[in-house]
């Protein structure tokens, strides 16, 4: 079997860590605290099944079930996973050195990551997290759909009509979305942040199919291109006490997180999937040294005999067998199905790492960088 590719692209707010110096906020107040995140769903369109969920894992089914399922095969019948889970890590230091962090492994030993966005303050409450403990999904199909309908209706010199736009493109959670309340039951925030990112067809920094806006990818080069299976939803580290790095102060963070992928012909993208995300430092401090990083528990097929390597030219992190056959003896592995002698390998790899700040000894910007991976941990337990 041929390689399986995971891309990750990373993209921090510079313009909000930066300006927080200048303009500080006041503290926030403690408001209801949150419940951590109940919803799942799966990135299918291709030939991974992809399950992700709310709290900053994903590619398991948060008890004990591996779900980054490839090749993809019809429900019911045997699911071979490629990896057992996966997880959001974001740390770094604040005024004077103290370490903040907001990670997640296995959510049973605690969570840092609640639903939804915060505001200004760096604040949310159980009532936005409830809101927000969703994922927002729309198909590439239905996008072109929509864009087919608008030139039709412009065409033809009436007005488009709204019964004709897809449910999806009509509830993405877009900056000032005028049929969002309608299709979720909730209000958008009134932010002057961008939410799920979208194509702005008549400039108005506001989200309105009826214009022909539309939803993109994470437009980090200004992409206006769409994928053939988008999923969205928007994380913090605010919302609850730290369980998971065990009562670290909260960094006040915001992590908008886009999964997408491509039904296509050419193999590799037919096995890939893409991770993007988009942090945004709502605190009123500077974060110095901020690192992102994916945690990664890769059970390819039976994991006992999984090695790990990283290719630092490439930023790329690879899993593969030890040996001939995946199992323990010949092709077995207790109650987890194996690849046998079909054995994949899978490649993780940091496409793109955001923009490193040089900072002079007061804070002020003084140059830039794009990032890129600069270390790679290999991590054991014996718990």
């Amino acid at each position: 079997m041929r390689p399986i590719l995971i891309f990750f692209f990373f993209s921090l707010n510079t313009l909000n860590l930066l300006a927080s110096i200048s303009f500080p906020k006041a503290k926030p107040n403690l408001l209801t605290p949150c419940e951590p995140s109940t919803s799942q769903i799966e990135l299918n369109i291709n030939n991974v099944r992809a399950r992700l969920l709310g709290g900053g894992d994903m590619w398991w089914d948060g008890k004990s079930t591996a779900k980054y399922v490839v090749p993809k095969v019809p429900l019911g019948q045997p699911e071979v996973s490629a990896l057992f889970a996966g997880g959001i890590w974001f740390g770094g230091l604040d005024k004077v050195g103290n370490i903040k962090l907001a990670a997640t492994t296995y959510r049973s030993k605690g969570n840092d990551f609640w639903s939804g966005p915060l505001d200004d303050y760096g604040s949310t409450d159980i009532t936005i997290c409830n809101n927000w403990n969703r994922h927002f999904m729309v198909l590439g199909t239905n996008i072109k759909e929509h864009l087919s309908n608008y030139f039709l209706a412009k065409k033809n010199g009436v007005p488009y009509n709204t019964s004709d736009i897809p449910k999806d493109v009509k509830a993405w959670p877009a900056k000032g979305n005028p049929f969002f309340e309608q299709e979720n039951g909730f209000k958008l925030p009134a932010y002057t942040n961008s939410l799920a990112p979208f194509y702005d067809n008549d400039g108005d920094d506001i989200y309105n199919p009826v214009e022909g806006d539309y939803p993109i990818l994470n437009p980090i080069h200004n992409s206006v291109n769409y994928a053939d299976q988008m999923i969205f939803w928007i994380i913090n580290d605010a919302g609850n006490i730290h369980t998971q790095s065990k009562g670290s102060e909260p960094v006040q963070i915001e992590i908008q997180n886009m999964a997408y992928s491509y039904v296509n012909g050419d193999y590799n993208l037919n096995n890939t999937t893409f991770y993007s995300s988009k942090t945004i430092n709502r605190s009123s401090s500077l974060i110095r040294d901020a690192f992102f990083g994916i945690w990664t528990d890769p059970d390819l097929g039976c994991g006992s005999d999984d090695m790990v390597g990283c290719d630092t030219l490439r930023s790329l992190m690879y899993v593969y067998n030890g040996d001939a056959v995946d199992g323990n003896i010949d092709c077995n592995c207790g109650s987890t199905p194996t690849y046998c002698n079909n054995i994949p390998m899978v490649g993780i790899d940091l496409l793109y790492g955001g923009i490193v700040i040089q900072l002079d000894p007061w804070g002020n910007p003084t140059d830039s960088a794009d990032g890129y991976m600069r270390s790679f941990n290999y991590m054991t337990t014996n718990t």
